[in-house]
């Protein structure tokens, strides 16, 4: 998946959709040895954007929360397929500072019980953020992160492995990707000191 729209869809990442359905009651697995990176750039699709976005009117950012309590119905995956249920923070904060800018594993994203989540895409200039929030079943609005003030002008996030279409300001460092899976994690909704546009993913 693509962090696109914060990314295009690509059949090489998974959906959030697929792997929250998919075993993820299963305990973390180790990294599979037969696992090698794709040849030449392409489009990074790793973000999840599936569905249709919200036609009608939709909270404000600053309005929204997390409707999940972080201890009970939250799910933490990554680009390999390994999953955790309920994760401590302190294994979600290890998941991300482990990833690689593209080789085999870039991509995490924390998700709740009403299919809420954030994700984050690694490259080697930077990371993207995206949060989707539900205000109603199958209704949702899909954010991107960036720095206020940021420069607008087209940017890409380059990757081992392909490339993420965005803006400068989408660029962020690692300590603002934790501290917002951390406020989703938390059930804080989101952080305020990035801004976050909306995206009709």
């Amino acid at each position: 998946m693509r962090f696109q729209d914060f990314f295009t869809r690509d059949s090489a990442w998974p959906s959030v959709e697929s792997l929250v359905m998919k075993n993820a009651k299963h305990l973390p697995t180790n990294t599979p040895s037969n696992i090698v990176p794709n040849d030449g750039p392409r489009r990074d699709t790793h973000l999840v954007h599936s569905g249709r976005a919200a036609a009608n009117e939709s909270p404000k950012p600053q309005d929204k929360v997390c409707q999940s309590p972080a201890s009970d119905g939250i799910h933490l995956h990554d680009e390999i397929e390994r999953n955790w249920k309920n994760p401590r923070w302190t294994t979600v904060e290890k998941l991300i500072r482990e990833l690689d800018p593209g080789h085999f594993n870039s991509f995490a994203c924390l998700n709740d019980r009403d299919q809420n989540y954030v994700q984050c895409l690694r490259g080697f200039n930077g990371w993207h953020l995206e949060w989707r929030m539900f205000h109603s079943p199958g209704s949702y609005v899909h954010y991107r992160a960036s720095y206020p003030g940021g420069s607008r002008k087209p940017f890409e996030l380059k990757k081992h492995d392909s490339i993420s279409d965005g803006q400068h300001r989408d660029l962020l460092q690692l300590e603002d990707v934790i501290a917002a899976f951390r406020s989703f994690h938390q059930g804080s909704g989101l952080p305020d000191f990035l801004e976050w546009r909306e995206m009709a993913i």
